[in-house]
């Protein structure tokens, strides 16, 4: 004879896991869907904001100048015309 289960773990009421899948419940697909594609680009967004201020905090400090050759430079014409 098998003994009945007697533990049912629950999620507690007011943590934010609980809400969030009580929430979900709530919404239909689309509308679940939508959510998950604006939290998808939100992070997104976050992380190309993150990358450009690492780019340009890593140049802030730079020192190094390269002499640039700003005259024009023509080049020849290879081909056998004449």
């Amino acid at each position: 004879m098998r003994l009945e289960e007697t533990h049912k773990p629950q999620l507690a009421p007011k943590t934010l896991r609980h809400q969030s899948v009580k929430n979900r419940g709530d919404l239909s697909r689309r509308d679940y869907s939508e959510v998950l594609a604006t939290r998808s680009m939100t992070k997104l967004e976050k992380m190309r904001k993150q990358r450009e201020e690492n780019e340009i905090r890593e140049v802030q400090g730079c020192t190094f100048k390269p002499k640039l050759n700003n005259k024009a430079t023509f080049l020849r014409d290879n081909s056998n015309s004449k």
